[in-house]
């Protein structure tokens, strides 16, 4: 490996003849070495036991501890999420700090040192079982007595502080120690020269049934500046997919994985290491609502846009006259980057009323907000007020349709709601950009298939009813496709149309 890795053990060495004077040493040939060590230029599976190296001990008949092998690699290995799937491997060149703190480690094993018990408090000794490159060590005086109990000896011991000098100085900052779970992170640092690779991570500690580990959502670099100045924009998107839950269910016993909690930013140049703790919060479900204007007039089109603080699949939205009536209901999906638009046009019946009209909008298990708008006098003839006063009765259809996904098998969600005055007898689907292998409807209800990927439910006898619900079935070739969908009534009369993607489950 790198020449730089033999010399840094060699300053472990001193570091222990420093501590416990009691010790001395000679760098041999490998025949008449009772210590060897290996230096690994790559990953190695040792890497996986206490403090990613591994010392190998060699007893006698009597159990005596004669000889020990120490295998250190030089790289470590990561998973690291891409495009919210997981996971790709990457091996990443340990830093300095690291292999020295390894070093320090493995070599007090192959002086007889077991692991020490930790208070689970920084400083860490240095002997502790579990490391990290967040912590900080210390050689502590109970390490030290022990090597004199060992050994017969006699220290006057204490405290020494694990630190090395690297060869290049790293000094990084972020703007804050807090942040929401789809922030940006701004990074900045110096370096004391130019020229080297860099290696960028935002770390997940997670604990999981079988123990921690951690989990690497993004892997970057930089390059500094001629000053050895740098800066960089990092986006804490931490939500998983379910693809990647299932493989971590599958592979790490993680019946449950939290997207908040402690992070850890580690920055690495040219062998030197910056790492940084923050926080992530909990984004709150929050929905924001605009239209284009604050009054409109009987024919216009209402324009409503919007964004959600966190993901989901879709918004429900209802126009609400003056005197509380519902008169269009409206499903539509939300974009990847959180932002979705609706219209519909404010046709002339007799509940088209002048006055303060609402909008409700909810989404995310009734996460609900209101916009208001003021519907104004229209330029009417006496002929059109006439022939609208003449309607005596007037449909109000509020249908809702959500969907969930298992596999390839989408279940569809139909209900209508109560305020509906019209029943439901016909109901079709369509996929724009997915593939439509099999479907299957409600009982008692026929099925038809269609060009364009579409099907078509439909019943005589068993309608949905206002406060009652249906499921139907898709089989499908892709993950989320959208499901654009239009329910009609007992004449085939188009009662409300819209769209919905998946839930994963």
């Amino acid at each position: 490996a790198d020449h730089k890795y033999e010399e840094i053990f060699i300053k472990a060495l001193e570091e222990w003849k420093k501590m416990w004077p009691h010790f001395t040493y000679d760098i041999g040939e490998l025949e008449s070495c009772n210590i060897d060590i290996l230096i690994l230029k790559d990953y190695a599976s040792y890497q996986d036991a206490g403090f990613l190296g591994t010392m190998k001990p060699t007893y006698t008949y009597g159990y005596e501890f004669v000889s020990a092998e120490i295998i250190i690699p030089t790289k470590d290995k990561f998973y690291v999420m891409e495009k919210g799937y997981c996971c790709r491997e990457v091996f990443l060149e340990r830093s300095e700090k690291e292999f020295f703190e390894t070093s320090l480690h493995e070599f007090g094993h192959a002086l007889g040192l077991d692991h020490s018990e930790d208070s689970g408090e920084g400083p860490f000794d240095i002997m502790d079982a579990k490391g990290a490159p967040d912590k900080e060590y210390i050689v502590s005086s109970m390490t030290i007595d022990k090597l004199d109990e060992i050994y017969g000896s006699s220290t006057n011991a204490k405290d020494y502080q694990v630190k090395i000098k690297p060869t290049v100085i790293l000094e990084a900052e972020i703007d804050k120690d807090s942040y929401l779970s789809e922030d940006t992170m701004h990074v900045s640092g110096k370096v004391s020269e130019i020229g080297g690779t860099s290696n960028v991570l935002l770390i997940e500690l997670l604990e999981s049934e079988v123990g921690p580990f951690t989990m690497i959502h993004t892997l970057t670099s930089f390059k500094p500046d001629r000053d050895g100045n740098f800066n960089l924009d990092l986006k804490l998107n931490v939500e998983i997919s379910i693809k990647l839950e299932q493989t971590l269910e599958r592979e790490k016993g993680i019946s449950k994985v939290e997207r908040t909690g402690v992070w850890l930013l580690l920055i690495q140049y040219m062998g030197a290491s910056e790492e940084i703790a923050f926080k992530i919060k909990e984004v709150p479900y929050e929905i924001q609502a605009r239209t284009e204007k604050m009054t409109y007039t009987t024919g216009d089109l209402v324009r409503i846009t919007g964004n959600v603080t966190r993901y989901a699949d879709q918004v429900f939205i209802t126009a609400i006259n003056p005197e509380g009536i519902r008169l269009t209901t409206l499903t539509v999906p939300i974009s990847s980057d959180r932002e979705f638009e609706a219209d519909f046009v404010l046709k002339e019946t007799r509940f088209t009323i002048e006055g303060m009209w609402t909008i409700r909008l909810s989404y995310a298990d009734n996460i609900t907000t209101e916009i208001k708008f003021d519907l104004g006098k229209s330029a009417r003839t006496q002929q059109q007020v006439d022939k609208i006063e003449a309607v005596t009765t007037e449909e109000i259809v509020e249908v809702r349709v959500q969907a969930k996904q298992i596999k390839d098998i989408i279940i569809i969600r139909v209900r209508n709601m109560p305020d509906s005055t019209i029943e439901v007898h016909e109901f079709k689907v369509s996929l724009s950009d997915s593939i439509l292998k099999a479907f299957k409807g409600a009982r008692g209800w026929t099925k038809e298939a269609l060009l364009d990927n579409a099907a078509i439910f439909s019943t005589l006898d068993d309608p949905i009813k206002a406060g009652d619900k249906r499921y139907f079935l898709l089989k499908v070739h892709d993950v989320k496709p959208l499901v654009n969908w239009e329910v009609y009534s007992s004449d085939r009369t188009p009662l409300t149309e819209g769209s919905v993607t998946p839930f994963l489950r």
